[in-house]
């Protein structure tokens, strides 16, 4: 029996999966994995990050139009939300560089909800005896079927909207 030889592309295209390089054809292209890594290991190296950090947001900073119109490769930037307990940072990172460019402490906002609240929020409602009882008097003698989803209120941040406080009520989804 013959040995079969798999193209050179193929093994090349294999190698650069399972190693999760990619070469960045144009400034504008999206971050990649390793990136994504390097950024969030940037932060940890220099002692802002630790383990239980939390990222809600990462992305790339696009370059400007001189540095595109540049002969040479346009530096590529990162921009990270970093959470860490309750304290919010803004990371520029520079990744052509391999430094963190700044580091700004965010006071009276809010990131982005993450997975991981949206699930503590899910089992905070789930595990709450008003609820239970409330499901309870609707006729459930069982919880196991109930999706409970936890859904955000919108954003007040605006002068004209702090004073508005929303009513808040359960909603009957039956799927």
């Amino acid at each position: 029996m013959g040995r079969r030889v798999l193209p050179v592309g193929v093994l090349a295209l294999a190698l650069s999966v399972c190693l999760n390089t990619q070469a960045i054809a144009h400034p504008l292209d999206a971050m990649t994995g390793e990136e994504i890594s390097t950024a969030v290991k940037l932060l940890r190296d220099s002692g802002r990050a630790a383990r239980e950090t939390r990222y809600p947001f990462i992305a790339l900073i696009e370059p400007t139009k001189e540095e595109v119109r540049q002969s040479r490769p346009a530096p590529r930037r990162a921009l990270l939300v970093v959470k860490t307990g309750r304290s919010l940072h803004e990371a520029r990172v520079n990744l052509t560089q391999r430094r963190v460019e700044s580091w700004t402490a965010s006071r009276g906002v809010q990131p982005n909800i993450m997975a991981q609240e949206w699930e503590a929020a899910r089992q905070l409602a789930r595990a709450d005896p008003r609820w239970q009882a409330g499901m309870r008097a609707r006729g459930y003698t069982s919880f196991k079927g109930i999706f409970c989803e936890a859904l955000s209120v919108g954003y007040f941040g605006q002068p004209a909207h702090r004073s508005y406080r929303p009513k808040l009520r359960l909603e009957k989804v039956v799927l």
